[in-house]
């Protein structure tokens, strides 16, 4: 591992470029959402979608989907509660501590998983044109210890 210390001249334009390129993300899926009559569902219920139908042969509780996704306990139970509303999940008790509920992904989330993963790979397709695979793993290996760095400093 290389302990060296990176010096950068600008140090906010990895945080701009970051920022910038998650306001085009976002931008972009929520435009192919409206395209596809998916747009009352957001990116994060669409994330959290492929998190649940992922994990579909373990248990999973809210505070499961707070850790993966870095997000509050009020901010998930907010998004919870919209997805139940919605129809894409549900939540059941479970045995052993009726304080807990695990959630489940409905069919009718499943079928958004679909649609939502359909679209995201059309999206990833054309955001991904002209880059080399090399950078790509590149790029996805520095975001990870960037994430990795942050997350230390809460």
């Amino acid at each position: 591992m290389n302990n060296k210390k990176l010096y950068v001249e600008d140090p906010s334009k990895a945080g701009k470029l970051l920022r910038s390129i998650n306001n085009f993300l976002m931008r972009v899926t929520i435009q192919q959402g409206k395209k596809l009559n998916i747009d009352h569902c957001t990116m994060m219920h669409g994330w959290i979608l492929g998190y649940l139908c992922h994990n579909s042969s373990e248990d999973v509780y809210q505070r499961d989907i707070e850790r993966e996704f870095a997000v509050t306990r009020s901010a998930v139970t907010a998004i919870v509660k919209s997805m139940e509303n919605n129809g894409y999940i549900k939540r059941i008790e479970v045995e052993h501590d009726a304080r807990l509920k695990k959630i489940v992904v409905t069919e009718k989330g499943r079928e958004m998983h679909k649609i939502i993963v359909a679209s995201l790979q059309y999206v990833d397709s054309q955001a991904l044109r002209g880059v080399d695979p090399e950078d790509y793993e590149a790029f996805i290996r520095v975001a990870g210890i960037i994430k990795d760095n942050l997350h230390s400093m809460l």
